[in-house]
């Protein structure tokens, strides 16, 4: 019972902070095809450089995140390109608990029978790490007509992971040196199962975490996410 109070207690306390942000309205129209439509992909906003990105992770249930934070920031420079994301944990924090480090995009609206290609640039020296879209849809009750926040959604589609590296399973693989990986979502012909959660989406996000491998830091660049169809 105590714990149970502990976290409605928590999840009040993540309602009220939400009713004091500011909510930003639904764009209007169709998406344009082929521009990017992260607002901070290259993580160079002169104010925030980690702005449109969600790293500190404090609501219900995400206990095993509450100290991601303190493992995330963007650096001037590295191996050549500037304002890098940079995410980084020794080999407990990488790979014994197995919670990794991660970021995840703002909430871009899906377009049903729309098609969306993530690109971005992974260099590490020394964790693994795996990069896919995550679908979403509204919770029951909430009022649609704004870009939702992280506890107005729940997930309900989780794509393949793009492939950096020539890796198998649910790694994606993260090179020593610059690399472009590329993915694309959903896929060509979907299953009818695969279908019908494609049907639930609302909303889709670029999913980010440095996990696998050896501890270190792993870092990502020019993240882009577009309409492709």
């Amino acid at each position: 019972e105590e714990q149970e109070e502990k976290e409605a207690g928590a999840e009040n306390n993540v309602n009220q902070v939400q009713q004091n942000e500011v909510l930003i309205p639904l764009p209007k129209g169709p998406q344009p095809l082929n521009k990017n439509l992260l607002s901070n992909g290259s993580f160079d906003n002169t104010n925030d450089a980690l702005k449109g990105w969600f790293y500190k992770y404090d609501l219900p249930g995400e206990s095993w995140y509450y100290d991601n934070h303190k493992h995330v920031d963007v650096v001037k420079e590295y191996k050549g390109r500037k304002n890098v994301v940079r995410l980084w944990g020794d080999i407990t924090k990488i790979t014994d608990r197995g919670e990794g480090v991660q970021i995840d995009s703002e909430f871009i609206p899906y377009e049903k029978n729309g098609r969306y290609r993530l690109s971005l640039y992974a260099c590490t020296t020394g964790p693994d790490c795996r990069v896919y879209f995550i679908g979403y849809c509204w919770k029951p009750g909430v009022k649609r007509d704004h870009i939702p926040l992280r506890g107005e959604i729940r997930r309900v589609y989780k794509s393949q992971v793009m492939r950096i590296e020539s890796k198998d399973g649910a790694f994606t693989g993260a090179p020593k040196t610059w690399k472009k990986g590329v993915a694309e979502f959903p896929m060509e012909k979907p299953s009818a199962e695969a279908q019908k959660h494609l049907n639930d989406i609302d909303f889709i996000s670029a999913h980010l975490i440095a996990i696998g491998g050896n501890g270190g830091e792993l870092f990502f660049d020019d993240v882009v996410l577009e309409k492709i169809k």
